[in-house]
């Protein structure tokens, strides 16, 4: 009769003794003909034709081999499932009996986590932290979201200047000839000395809207990509637009901006996303879709 003998050979290995009966042997042999017919090629028979009684003389040991992993995979883990058993490890197969052709019985052992019992910690005090936050932590929070729900403006500037944002097009020369692969349009770049590719501060600043101009640098040993460390390089940059930088109000539209529901007074929104301590990635994809036709940030 089927079933499945399980003892404990210590508090953290289990054994496993299956018995198999007619019914699972013959149904694993069906599954394993079945399996090796299909993938192997029998001369003057196409794939997955050859008879049954060839496949069985032929592939005596493959037959046997692909039962066994029938078996073991089928029983052990509906044994598992059935006494609750949660290994830690893969099974190891310690035995398996054949009688000729027929599988009769095998064994496996499997590592488990030891059963104990957590005492004592009913006892344990724990200090609940404080999380109050102060008007000086709240308005600071406030200037902080202002700041990263900006938007960008159109200004009828022709020079740039420090603090404001320029979207430009940008052409890599070396020897005369354009880099294609580094060259790009429609990037957005704030005019800050540490948000600027070094080599371009501050003669970026000394550039026109709507006119080409040049900045040429000799990279560095670490400039990417590495086949042009140490040459002579030459961006020539088209300002197309100088943006100014506004900042958020206090009010609906900051709550808005993070797609608050109920608004209600700022300082009261500032405290609760301060207490969150971080934003969403959601929240910061909508952020920097605030910054109008800016398709990349130096």
């Amino acid at each position: 009769m089927e079933g499945v003998k399980i003892s404990e050979k210590s508090k953290t290995v289990k054994r496993l003794d299956f018995l198999v009966d007619g019914e699972s042997a013959a149904d694993s042999r069906r599954h394993a003909v079945a399996q090796i017919r299909k993938t192997v090629r029998v001369q003057g028979f196409r794939q997955g034709k050859a008879p049954e009684s060839l496949i069985e003389k032929d592939f005596a040991e493959d037959i046997k081999t692909a039962q066994e992993r029938y078996l073991l995979s089928k029983k052990i883990y509906q044994a598992f499932e059935e006494n609750k058993i949660n290994p830690v490890a893969a099974p190891r197969l310690t035995e398996f009996k054949w009688d000729g052709d027929k599988p009769l019985e095998f064994s496996v052992e499997v590592e488990i986590i030891p059963a104990f019992e957590v005492t004592g910690y009913k006892k344990i005090t724990i200090q609940e932290p404080s999380t109050s936050i102060s008007d000086s932590e709240a308005e600071k929070a406030l200037q902080n979201l202002r700041e990263k729900a900006f938007s960008l403006e159109k200004t009828e500037l022709t020079k740039p200047e420090k603090g404001r944002f320029i979207k430009y097009d940008m052409e890599v020369i070396h020897d005369g000839k354009q880099q294609k692969t580094m060259s790009k349009k429609n990037l957005t770049a704030e005019l800050a000395e540490e948000r600027i590719f070094p080599p371009l501060w501050p003669d970026i600043l000394k550039l026109k809207k709507g006119e080409a101009g040049e900045i040429s640098f000799t990279a560095d040993k670490d400039f990417k990509p590495a086949e042009f460390a140490g040459k002579k390089i030459t961006y020539r940059i088209l300002i197309t637009e100088i943006f100014e930088k506004k900042t958020a109000g206090t009010g609906r539209q900051l709550c808005f901006n993070f797609r608050h529901e109920k608004p209600g007074p700022a300082k009261r929104f500032a405290k609760k996303t301060h207490g969150h301590g971080k934003r969403s990635g959601k929240t910061q994809k909508r952020q920097r879709a605030d910054i109008r036709g800016a398709s990349e940030k130096k």
